[in-house]
């Protein structure tokens, strides 16, 4: 995703064809129940320009999903 400051609250709510997703350097905020229903997801890349990550942000019954912090700053996840 380019260009999105924002990644709103549900923004992929029940996508479950989501395997994997990068977001780009202009990122700031993940809102909360971002990725709820993507029971396929196994990747998420964040940017260094992350400053906060809402609550609940992954899908409650998941498999192993891999997430890499680029030059991660301060987030807070409430799993």
């Amino acid at each position: 995703m380019e260009n999105a400051h924002l990644v709103d609250n549900q923004s992929f709510f029940n996508c479950i064809s989501l395997e994997k997703i990068e977001f780009k350097d202009n990122l700031k905020i993940l809102g909360d129940k971002v990725f709820v229903g993507c029971n396929n997801l196994q990747e998420i890349i964040l940017p260094k320009s992350l400053e906060k990550i809402g609550e609940l942000f992954l899908p409650k019954k998941t498999n192993k999903i891999k997430i890499i912090f680029e030059g991660f700053k301060t987030a807070y996840l409430n799993l």
